[in-house]
């Protein structure tokens, strides 16, 4: 018997309310005006303002960096595996093919940011928000995403197969190409975000769609089920 993905629609119901934990950041930061060397393997930073450094292509494995905040940061390419990043905020940062492969990512903001073909696959994303964000072709694949909100984000071709993702919200966000192959989900709200042109419904189960939403994916959904509609 085949069985199709469950959509659950909350349109006459409640939306989900995520409680995302905001970042825990000094209020008075410390100017790091070469950051460059602390970024090394196992190095780390604490309570710093950065501004407009380039750090790109910067390798640095175990890097911690902490209660602080990054403006107009240039970290493309950087290699920043099994990174901790915990209580940040940045703010119109390029993170490009950036790889984050591993890190955990705890109560950050990432606002009007630059972000295609970044990599978190097998991370952790616990209380992010994701702002204004272009994260087209992002890989997202085997990792552990929880309350979490990406808003007005660009995410077309990105990857979460395999992912498990609990409270998680797709906000006004492009999900054109998108796959969730094999993801887990638990109360994933996409309601209000572009579903047309979703690579697959394999992995929806547990997200929740509008009644609208539920017919833009009929097609895609009836062509999987084999279906021929006359």
């Amino acid at each position: 018997m085949l069985k199709l993905p469950a959509f659950f629609s909350t349109s006459y119901g409640h939306y989900v309310e995520v409680a995302i934990k905001s970042p825990l950041i000094l209020a008075v930061l410390e100017p790091c005006e070469s950051p460059l060397r602390a970024l090394v393997d196992d190095g780390s930073l604490r309570g710093v303002q950065v501004d407009g450094a380039d750090l790109d292509g910067a390798i640095a494995a175990n890097f911690r960096l902490e209660q602080s905040r990054l403006t107009r940061v240039n970290l493309s390419a950087a290699i920043l595996s099994r990174a901790r990043v915990l209580d940040v905020r940045f703010d119109g940062c390029n993170l490009s093919n950036a790889e984050f492969e591993s890190a955990e990512l705890g109560r950050v903001v990432l606002t009007s940011c630059r972000m295609t073909g970044v990599q978190f696959g097998q991370a952790e994303l616990r209380d992010a928000v994701l702002e204004d964000a272009k994260l087209d072709f992002a890989n997202f694949r085997m990792a552990n995403l929880a309350r979490c909100a990406f808003r007005r984000c660009i995410l077309k071709g990105a990857d979460f197969a395999s992912a498990t993702l609990k409270q998680v919200s797709f906000e006004e966000c492009d999900l054109e190409g998108v796959t969730f192959e094999r993801a887990e989900m638990d109360e994933v709200d996409l309601r209000s975000s572009q579903v047309v042109g979703l690579a697959t419904t394999n992995g929806l189960t547990g997200a929740i769609v509008d009644p609208l939403q539920l017919l833009d994916l009929a097609p895609l959904l009836a062509r999987e089920a084999g279906l021929r509609v006359e």
